[in-house]
């Protein structure tokens, strides 16, 4: 099954900071597929986070989307469409088609796993799956975050997993590991190692160790 990532120019200025279910919500208005299949999943938006909960766009971000070849056409009906995310939209460009491709470091901006709101238990629950999935890695967990799904507070954190082999890789790319998908966890995607090291610095968890 042949998986590709579309990559939107995203224009805009300000989102909220916590956008992945009401992103997840104005793509569903536009692709339907996207709110009853697991062959479609995206990325939350980054940005410069401000302390108000808002974010700011910055100039290359990109909205990813990956899906199976057979989503594609449908995916594309939303070049040039609006997506309002609470107060705010954004207003999406034409999307660049890339392959998935392997790669030995990745990073995912939030992974959930249900009942882990601590970074040593979450580490040990990501470990834990890893294993199931004999994958052999060195996973980091980076900063604490926190959304708002229906009222509820679920907590996540930022992941690095590091010395990936190939296969591995692409299966994580796929398929991602933890809960809430649908609306922008568990989506990893290839990091240099300079800005994993950087993005460490900037966001460990005290009780964390450096990167090896």
């Amino acid at each position: 099954m042949l998986f590709f990532e579309l990559r939107f120019p995203v224009l805009g200025t300000l989102i909220p900071s916590d956008h992945g279910y009401p992103l997840f919500s104005s793509l569903s208005r536009h692709v339907p597929a996207i709110h009853h299949t697991n062959e479609i999943f995206f990325d939350t938006l980054a940005g410069r986070v401000q302390k108000d909960h808002r974010t700011w766009i910055n100039p290359d971000t990109k909205l990813k989307i990956r899906a199976t070849q057979a989503h594609l056409s449908s995916l594309l009906a939303l070049t040039y469409q609006e997506l309002p995310l609470v107060q705010y939209s954004i207003r999406l460009g034409v999307p660049e088609i890339v392959p998935i491709e392997p790669a030995s470091n990745l990073y995912a901006r939030t992974v959930t796993i249900k009942n882990h709101q601590h970074s040593e238990t979450f580490l040990a629950a990501v470990q834990q799956k890893l294993n199931a999935l004999e994958i052999s890695t060195t996973p980091v967990v980076g900063r604490r975050r926190v959304m708002c799904i229906g009222g509820h507070k679920v907590v996540g954190f930022s992941l690095w997993l590091q010395h990936v082999g190939n296969e591995a890789s692409l299966f994580l790319i796929r398929h991602g590991i933890g809960g809430r998908r649908h609306i922008g966890c568990g989506f990893f995607h290839a990091i240099h190692r300079f800005q994993a090291e950087k993005r460490w610095q900037a966001d460990r968890p005290k009780t964390s160790s450096p990167i090896g």
